[in-house]
């Protein structure tokens, strides 16, 4: 929070709310800090499942979709200080995490589900979701633009790692690596006792 933000944050609480649009969509969350921003043009279902850490910023036209099937739903949670850039979709039907501090670029699909559309007879749209499996963006990891990660199986992205521009992302990534392609794979490997960024041998 720069240092205009947090003197309207401590001195004027309301001031800044209605600033920041809190005032206005907060009341969806099941917690929507002060000093958390939601972008005014989004698009959010069953918000009362969707929570929200301190210093989160949700930028414009991003989708959280939380689908809800007969008693089942899906659960969202945003860490500290997490950052989601423009036209983002968060489609979930049982768990998606991400951490503190994790970086999501611009136009990126994150879903722990798939559509089915194994019968030929029926519409895709009306075949329901297969999948539903768990997905963890571990904490100060990176997600570059226009990423896809898609869960059928449960998925996690590792500590301080980069998913690369375009990538798809199909099964887990290590810690404090480097991951492109489709579907991704590991390039490089932060060592720590030479203290750097090595490439990943094929």
């Amino acid at each position: 929070m720069n240092i205009i933000k947090q003197f309207f944050y401590k001195s004027f609480p309301g001031v800044y709310k209605l600033l920041s649009g809190n005032a206005i969509y907060s009341y969806k969350f099941k917690n929507l800090p002060i000093d958390s921003y939601l972008h005014p043009v989004h698009k959010i279902s069953n918000s009362q499942w969707v929570l929200i850490g301190e210093g989160v910023t949700i930028e414009k036209d991003v989708w959280i979709n939380i689908i809800k099937e007969k008693d089942k739903h899906g659960n969202l949670k945003i860490g500290k200080g997490v950052k989601i850039g423009q036209r983002c979709t968060l489609s979930c039907a049982n768990s998606i995490d991400i951490d503190d501090n994790a970086l999501i670029g611009l136009n990126v699909y994150i879903a722990d589900h798939e559509h089915s559309y194994q019968n030929v007879r029926k519409s895709i749209m009306h075949q329901g979701i297969v999948g539903s499996k768990e997905i963890y963006i571990k904490k100060n990891a990176w997600i570059g633009n226009n990423v896809i990660i898609l869960g059928q199986k449960k998925i996690i992205i590792g500590k301080n790692s980069v998913i690369g521009a375009n990538s798809v992302v199909k099964s887990s990534i290590p810690d404090f690596c480097v991951a492109v392609g489709n579907p991704a794979k590991v390039i490089k490997r932060y060592n720590f006792s030479k203290k750097k960024w090595l490439k990943v041998k094929k």
